[in-house]
Formats: structure tokens, C-alpha cells, sequence
């Protein structure tokens, strides 16, 4: 989906305006990106549920093209925000997908709104030993301008082999590109509150149904059994062949395993 067919919007918060994007309709489908991310992460998969679901792509505070906040915000205050901005656009109750820290803000939307979340996908979730490989993981190097690096399909597979597909298309390194591109330097701020988050404390009080989408080969899923011991209510789809950002290079087969999981009775149209 080019960028151009999205509506897009902006909506007041406590902490200033929220940009997003939005597509489709039906029951909304709240997505929600992670650290060196932006709302642009979906464009394939808005393209791909436009028939199943009204998504909503947001920007997270001083992402995208949402207004810059100071650091110091932790997950509860990234999930009160997004809560105020879904209620500005009046999109709830919902269903959540969070990425990597994205998650995060998904379960603690979750915990703290129980009546406004009705299902969560967890995507490829963060999932650290210890804080000191957490650290190392959300660190990433600025170019000498103060933004974030893009990079070629060739830096990508000796760079950061585990975070892209096995043989990246040019379509995948492109949206990348844009979604770390609009992210800007402030985007780290996602990661430094997962920091200071335990998904050994959160997962087990999780009020609703989760679904756990993993890329097959993505690095994490060598700790998923523990990730997943921690949840009372959950069902798991495991992309083929998938890392980092599956939707992206294989919305189809992400579309087919969400419709199953948030709406049983239409997982066999189109699938």
C-alpha cells in the first residue's frame, strides 16, 4: 500500500498530538511499532486486513510524526497515552498488535483498560536474560548527523542477520528504511522503557486472550518457551521462514494466522 492511499491523522493527548494512520474497515486493529520504528512499519499489512479490519497505525510519543515528549516515559505511560489518543479517534473497544516494545505497551493497554481490549497479538516480543543484553539490544548506532542509520540489503544480512528476512527484497529494505528514517534519535526512548518493564511480572496477570507471532527464525524464539510459560491464555503462529518484520515481506501469511485468532468465524475467507 503506498503511503499516499492511508488516511492520516492527528489527535490531542495530554502529552500533545499523536499522529497516525488508518485504513480499512471493520472491527479496529490497533498496531503499535516498536523502538527505530514508525507507523510506516504496516503499510503491508493495513493493504493486506483493509477487508477484515479498521487498522490504526499510531506513531508513539516523539516518533513518526507524533510530538516529541522528554525521556522518562515507561510502558504504563506509553499505554495511558495510546488509550487517550484511541479514545480521541474513537476506535474503542479494540483489538492490539504491538511489535517488539510495541508489545509491551499492547499488555500494560491490556492491564490497565481491560474493557477497551478485547484480544492482543504479541509480534516477535522482546525477550531478554538480563537487563545488560536488553541494553546492548536496543542500541544502535547514529549516523554522525544524530539520526538513525538506514542501511543496504548488503549491511543488513552482515549487520543485522537476525533481524531481517533469510533473502530480503528490495521492498522490505525500503519500508525498513522509511519506518527507521521517520523514527529519528527520540525513537530510543521506546526502548530504554522496556528497560525498566518485566514481562515476568505482566504476562501472568494478562486479562485477555494473546496471540504470540513469532518469525520462525527471528533471534528471540530460542527463549520462547519460557515466554510463553508465563501466559495463561494464549495461542501461538509461527511465520515460515520470518524474522524481524514479517508483515512486511509476507503480509499475507501474517493476515491469515491475526483473522484466525481475533475472528475465528472468518479464518477461512481468503486464507
Amino acid at each position: 500500500m503506498a503511503d499516499r492511499d492511508v488516511e492520516r491523522g492527528l489527535v490531542k493527548t495530554s502529552v500533545g498530538y499523536i499522529h497516525y494512520r488508518a485504513s480499512g474497515s471493520g472491527d479496529p486493529l490497533v498496531l503499535i511499532h516498536g523502538q527505530r520504528r514508525s507507523s510506516a512499519l504496516y503499510l503491508e499489512l493495513m493493504e493486506a486486513v483493509r477487508g477484515d479490519f479498521r487498522t490504526i497505525a499510531v506513531d508513539l510519543p516523539s516518533c513518526g510524526s507524533s510530538d516529541h515528549v522528554p525521556g522518562g516515559l515507561r510502558m504504563p505511560d506509553y499505554a495511558r497515552i495510546i488509550a487517550e489518543a484511541l479514545e480521541g479517534i474513537g476506535v474503542q473497544p479494540t483489538y492490539l498488535l504491538g511489535h517488539n516494545a510495541g508489545g509491551r505497551v499492547a499488555t500494560h493497554m491490556a492491564l490497565t483498560f481491560p474493557d477497551v481490549v478485547k484480544k492482543i497479538v504479541l509480534a516477535n516480543p522482546a525477550w531478554w536474560p538480563t537487563p545488560e543484553f536488553g541494553l546492548k539490544a536496543i542500541t544502535k548506532p547514529m549516523s554522525e548527523r544524530g539520526v538513525v542509520h538506514t542501511r543496504t540489503r548488503e549491511e543488513y544480512l552482515s549487520l543485522e542477520p537476525g533481524h531481517c528476512p533469510m533473502d530480503p527484497p528490495d521492498s522490505w529494505v525500503e519500508r525498513v528504511n522509511q519506518a527507521m528514517l521517520e523514527s529519528g534519535t527520540d525513537s530510543m526512548q521506546v526502548g530504554a522503557g522496556s528497560l525498566a518493564d518485566d514481562w515476568r511480572v505482566t504476562l501472568p496477570q494478562l486479562p485477555c486472550p494473546a496471540l504470540l507471532l513469532w518469525g520462525e527464525h527471528f533471534i528471540y524464539t530460542r527463549n520462547s518457551g519460557e515466554f510463553e510459560g508465563l501466559l495463561n491464555n494464549h495461542e501461538k503462529a509461527v511465520i515460515a521462514g520470518a524474522r524481524f518484520d514479517p508483515w512486511i515481506d509476507q503480509p499475507s501469511a501474517v493476515r491469515a494466522a491475526i483473522v484466525r485468532f481475533l475472528q475465528p468465524s472468518r479464518s477461512s475467507v481468503g486464507a
